[in-house]
């Protein structure tokens, strides 16, 4: 060997070291995640599923579960997709005050006041999404597609292991039927991994702006886990009281993005089914948030790890740019440029509530 080439030589391989360090780091932290989450739920019956972009990590991960309320989210993706854009933004539906039933979960109701009303389709999403309004789930379902079409629609889409069977009064009237309304804990993070990544579509988009708003529903389980420079897109999932305080279901799936150190944004989802659960909403809740701060905390030693990689890799190389370790950075195309959420929320912010004479 010419001696001229060692130096190079082993410059190369000393940043292909380092590259590879880093990878190994970080996919050390983000595997090891799995035993500490084993560690934080014990003996109690939880499915959890993490998908980094690149991983998929849980636990009971084909499990089946209650959706319960989960399934607003699902309902919501297969009527973009029904309705298209600009449907989804311009149809309103009249609402009779006698519809919405008292024995449920509705600040829709709470705030008509025994009124009939008008509505648009984001002011209802708006209330399934953001305050988990049973009665506006069924407008929903009534008006647009019904549960068993949801599914269907669905499953054109290639989603699988989970059903959607039953409406909310359905359910409350004999909440065993809630059973009949489930998802493994892969398919529910999958389904809004892949909702949040690749769907560029305007119908999806209006979806996103809805769900975007910071709502104080749900702010103790996913979001109560990751650090304030985060932005959480979620839905929760309550159910049912059951003898001897259990609770038959306890949820929340999340799509989190955060700001990394190269100046990227990363995104994770994260997935967590509680079954009959004896502890108390409030340990359930911090459960969850537990569970959230864990792959958090693992999500951000993986992305220091490589970044720091990265940096002395470049310093060896003498230039500013180096390949990525974690190829899974988020595009605007994939979760949706701050431009496009500031128009379609300016648009979508005079049509959340129901438009009536409330006197």
């Amino acid at each position: 060997m010419p001696s001229f080439l060692f130096p190079a030589i082993m410059r190369s391989l000393s940043f292909l070291f380092l590259l590879l360090s880093g990878v190994l780091a970080a996919h050390s932290s983000i595997h090891g995640l799995k035993q500490r989450l084993s560690d934080i739920i014990g003996q109690h019956d939880v499915g959890v599923c993490v998908i980094t972009g690149r991983d998929t990590i849980g636990l009971n991960l084909d499990k089946e579960y209650e959706l319960c309320s989960v399934m607003k989210f699902h309902q919501a993706v297969a009527l973009a997709q029904y309705l298209g854009y600009p449907a989804i933004l311009q149809q309103e539906v009249d609402v009779k005050a006698e519809e919405l039933r008292s024995d449920t979960w509705s600040p829709m109701r709470a705030e008509a006041r025994d009124h009939d009303f008008r509505i648009s389709v984001p002011g209802l999403l708006n209330y399934t999404l953001q305050m988990s309004d049973n009665n506006a789930c069924d407008v929903l379902f009534d008006r647009f597609i019904t549960p068993i079409e949801t599914d269907s629609i669905l499953r054109l889409q290639g989603l699988s292991d989970f059903g959607i069977a039953f409406n909310e009064a359905e359910m409350h009237a004999d909440p065993s039927l809630s059973r009949c309304n489930y998802s493994t804990p892969r398919s529910a993070a999958a389904f809004m991994d892949n909702f949040f990544r690749n769907d560029t579509t305007m119908a999806g988009a209006v979806v996103k702006a809805v769900m975007v708003r910071k709502s104080e529903f749900g702010r103790n389980r996913i979001p109560a886990g990751v650090s304030s420079s985060t932005g959480v897109y979620h839905k929760t999932g309550t159910g049912f009281d059951k003898p001897g305080n259990v609770i038959s279901a306890v949820n929340d799936v999340a799509f989190i993005t955060y700001p990394r150190p190269d100046g990227s944004i990363g995104g994770y989802t994260l997935a967590v089914f509680i079954s009959d659960w004896a502890g108390g909403m409030e340990n359930a809740e911090k459960l969850i948030a537990d569970i959230s701060e864990a792959t958090w905390d693992a999500m951000s030693i993986s992305d220091f790890l490589a970044f720091n990689s990265q940096s002395r890799a470049a310093a060896i190389e003498r230039r500013q740019n180096t390949a990525q370790i974690v190829d899974d950075s988020l595009t605007a195309g994939g979760i949706l440029g701050e431009i496009l959420i500031e128009l379609l929320w300016n648009i979508i912010d005079s049509k959340l509530y129901p438009d009536s004479n409330f006197d």
